[in-house]
């Protein structure tokens, strides 16, 4: 049994004693005990005695609810700074509006604490992302279900960022309340953009090798065979000279196909 219900059990039990001196002191009662000129003195204490334990009843009431609302604002500020020291973005929305945001939230928004209070979800959304975030909402909310939902932000300067949210829906304060918490994974984005980007080119590279490779091959077969051409002694000199272009040309493919080489070398060794 909580402390709530406690004490409106005893508040009860104090109303009952209450009802139970009044019936013991009604009129009938005191005619019966007491002597027709002490019936208006009795009949006035009654009337102190009920008002004095009315005012205590309220006194003690009041008192229980004082302590009840002082402990819930306790518990909520130790609530509050134990999520503000989260480093996980965290937030509240009722209605599509936020109703609560941590500290870790505001800054990886760049809003002021409170600001973002009372203020649409779409505010942090990008345009572009808005349907799709409040259809995962929204879905989350009638499976009651936890939801991963990752979309681009916008914050308090304009700036897009990546993020990553965890969303549940729960009943609080007799509604509807979507609670999530918030990380910011742009650098990881970056990164991973980063090492696609080193795959391709390792890919690129490889192709690259292996074309350069075989290119060489049929550059050596061709090369070797313009060189016993070239070096008959019984070919024209127009022949000759054709033979020697073949020779350059191939030259000049064999150190095209040494700069993919290095090339495709240097893109694997950073990979």
């Amino acid at each position: 049994m909580d402390t709530g219900t406690r004490a409106a059990l005893r508040v009860a039990a104090r109303f009952f004693i209450l009802g139970a001196l009044w019936v013991l002191l009604s009129d009938r009662v005191l005619e019966v005990l007491l002597d027709p000129e002490q019936i208006p003195l009795a009949q006035t204490l009654k009337g102190w005695l009920f008002m004095a334990v009315v005012a205590a009843l309220i006194f003690a009431w009041v008192k229980v609810e004082m302590r009840l609302r002082e402990r819930s604002c306790e518990t909520e500020a130790n609530l509050a700074i134990l999520l503000n020291q989260s480093l996980t973005g965290v937030f509240a929305v009722r209605d599509g509006r936020f109703t609560y945001t941590n500290d870790r939230f505001n800054e990886i928004l760049g809003y002021a604490p409170g600001e973002l209070t009372g203020r649409s979800l779409t505010t942090i959304v990008e345009e572009g992302e808005r349907v799709r975030v409040r259809h995962v909402i929204e879905r989350a909310g009638s499976l009651r279900a936890h939801s991963t939902l990752s979309f681009r932000a916008v914050r308090a300067d304009g700036s897009i960022i990546h993020t990553e949210t965890q969303i549940t829906q729960t009943e609080l304060g007799g509604g509807a309340v979507v609670l999530g918490m918030l990380l910011d994974v742009t650098q990881r984005k970056v990164q991973e953009a980063r090492y696609a980007a080193t795959r391709r080119l390792e890919a690129i590279g490889r192709v690259a090798g292996g074309v350069a490779h075989d290119f060489n091959n049929l550059l050596t077969a061709i090369t070797g065979a313009a060189s016993l051409l070239r070096d008959r002694r019984n070919l024209p000199p127009d022949a000759r000279e054709d033979v020697q272009v073949i020779l350059d040309t191939a030259d000049r493919g064999a150190s095209l196909a040494r700069h993919l080489l290095a090339f495709s070398h240097s893109r694997v060794t950073r990979a």
